[in-house]
């Protein structure tokens, strides 16, 4: 999830910089410039994934089970979804710390309740965080990941990807509605200035 700071910081920086409106009056469109980041975020998930795997299995001689490929996809939903979040703030942060905090504190306050930082059993037997760890997509990355990694093929992996398939399907839907809407309002803006010359 921290490689979605970068993603929002550039998404931020176009804004600032006026080139996104060089994206929305080409062919590419602001579409094209969002499938791209979206696309090199995938790309650099992947590459992470690799590195992770192959340091993991080659050098530390961890023995991955049968079960790889449905962690694999679990990590994939997990960046897709941290990638749009990312994509989401950069478009809507009124300035390029607080879209940069932003990220980052999404980011450490579901590592923390999603158990990255502290063990979930701990987490689990605190009555205020009993119920709250569970609304971390990481929760339930991770309780599938351990049934996973035990060859355990259970509905917690069924929950995780649902609960990732949703939250990047809102993700998405609200990065294009608030493009559609400020593309409405540009058109507005254009068709007033022409009424006034």
């Amino acid at each position: 999830m921290m490689l979605s700071v970068g993603i929002a910081i550039s998404i931020f920086d176009e804004r600032e910089n006026r080139t996104i409106e060089r994206y929305r009056i080409s062919k590419v469109g602001i579409g094209g410039m969002f499938a791209v980041k979206i696309i090199v975020g995938m790309i650099a998930g992947c590459i992470q994934f690799a590195v992770s795997f192959a340091f993991s299995a080659f050098v530390l001689g961890v023995e991955w089970g049968d079960k790889i490929g449905w962690m694999l996809l679990l990590l994939m939903l997990d960046n897709l979804f941290a990638v749009l979040l990312a994509v989401l703030l950069g478009m809507r942060g009124r300035n390029k710390s607080i879209s940069q905090d932003s990220v980052l504190l999404i980011t450490m306050f579901s590592a923390y309740l999603g158990g990255s930082v502290t063990p979930v059993y701990l987490l689990e037997n605190i009555p205020v965080l009993r119920w709250l760890v569970k609304i971390s997509p990481l929760y339930w990355t991770n309780q599938s990941l351990i049934s996973l990694y035990n060859d355990i093929l259970d509905e917690k992996t069924l929950y995780s990807a649902i609960i990732l398939v949703g939250l990047s399907a809102v993700m998405a839907i609200l990065i294009a509605l608030g493009e559609k809407k400020k593309h409405h309002v540009r058109i507005i803006s254009k068709k007033e200035e022409e009424a006034q010359a």
